[in-house]
């Protein structure tokens, strides 16, 4: 997997030129067929300027600038785009929008058809956005900004073009001595992503602090800092998968019509897709999370919020808006057991999906 970091800020010594390295080391780390580019716009001297060239391409009639070109290169070279920058009112930096502005062109990374609708070109792109704040997530939540920038910027441009946000991370609080913390939170990404990776190779057994280190590069006390215990690392790495989890459901529930129907696919895909985008690793994570009282105490609070989130999405077409317990545990059962039978190559994919959709509305439907 190649990855492709854009960082845009004038100083580089900041905070977020750091939090870029440590982005880049994790993502080598995790595994050797890893590679990364690293772009510092401003000390490339970028014109974010959208001039009269630039203008000219977008009514079609002049050739692309030499400088789109060569960012068009970059990007079509990787399968992963981060970006990474301070946020400024609320949004991009002047010179990352910029950059968006002249190289996201009409033609390469969308088009518009003869009647009307937009071609999204980007689809094999996927993004990770990074940026850093001084205001405190409490402000941001009051005022509504994160959902404006989330409206903005991932459905704005990124969904747009087609290319899937798979996380969008705020890092605040930077001017009042968060940097250290915000480093901290940049290692743990590194060691989570190293973790996933041994899991892949090694397995779930041979996975311990120790071993983690060594693969990461990094002393064993930094190791047992973040994690503390080798069930702690086992119960992080199921939160972090629980977290992309429920980005995908979020987004998909969002997307969907009010009607049962669209709400049990949106539910199955979702589960299924989440399940096989992180391959067999997450079923070693099962299973290890199985092995002791602490760790199925882990899993049974996540699964605890799978069923309060059925809950919410599928009440509505049930009885008095309620679906039964055991009914819920009846969908979470077959939406595991048929996930688990997609990575095993047991059943087809669109077959488990399509049969965990009718399982999920005929149990609503008994429900009423």
């Amino acid at each position: 997997m190649h990855t492709h970091i854009v960082v845009a800020h004038p100083e580089p010594a900041s905070l977020t030129h750091a939090v870029a390295a440590r982005i880049g080391e994790a993502i080598v780390n995790a595994n050797a067929g890893n590679t990364v580019t690293a772009v510092d716009l401003m000390a490339e001297g970028f014109d974010p300027r959208f001039n009269a060239q630039d203008h000219a391409f977008f009514r079609r009639t002049t050739a692309l600038p030499a400088d789109v070109a060569a960012e068009h290169a970059r990007l079509d070279a990787a399968d992963t785009l981060v970006l990474v920058y301070p946020l400024y009112w609320w949004s991009f930096p002047a010179l990352l929008k910029g950059w968006i502005d002249r190289v996201f062109t009409q033609g390469w990374a969308y088009d518009e058809g003869a009647d009307g609708k937009v071609e999204k070109k980007l689809q094999r792109l996927q993004v990770h956005l990074v940026a850093l704040g001084g205001a405190g997530q409490q402000m941001i939540d009051r005022r509504g900004y994160g959902e404006a920038m989330k409206t903005q910027i991932d459905q704005g441009i990124f969904d747009y073009c087609g290319a899937p946000v798979l996380s969008s991370t705020l890092l605040l609080d930077a001017d009042s001595g968060m940097a250290e913390t915000h480093l901290q939170t940049a290692r743990a990404r590194q060691l989570l992503d190293v973790a996933w990776a041994l899991v892949g190779e090694e397995g779930t057994d041979a996975l311990t602090l120790g071993r983690l280190a060594e693969a990461a590069g990094v002393a064993k006390p930094l190791a047992y800092d973040h994690f503390e215990t080798r069930n702690g690392l086992l119960a992080a790495l199921y939160a972090d998968y629980d977290q992309r989890q429920t980005v995908v459901f979020d987004e998909r529930i969002g997307a969907a019509k009010a009607r049962l129907k669209d709400r049990a696919h949106a539910i199955a895909s979702g589960y299924i897709d989440c399940v096989l985008s992180q391959g067999s690793e997450i079923q070693g994570i099962l299973a290890a999370l199985a092995g002791s009282p602490e760790l199925r105490a882990v899993r049974r609070c996540y699964q605890q919020d799978f069923i309060d989130k059925c809950a919410r999405w599928l009440g509505p077409f049930a009885a008095e808006e309620v679906v039964s317990t055991t009914g819920l545990w009846a969908i979470l059962g077959a939406a595991e057991t048929l996930s688990e039978a997609v990575a095993a190559d047991a059943v087809e994919h669109a077959a488990a999906e399509a049969e965990l959709e009718r399982v999920i509305v005929a149990i609503v439907k008994r429900s009423t």
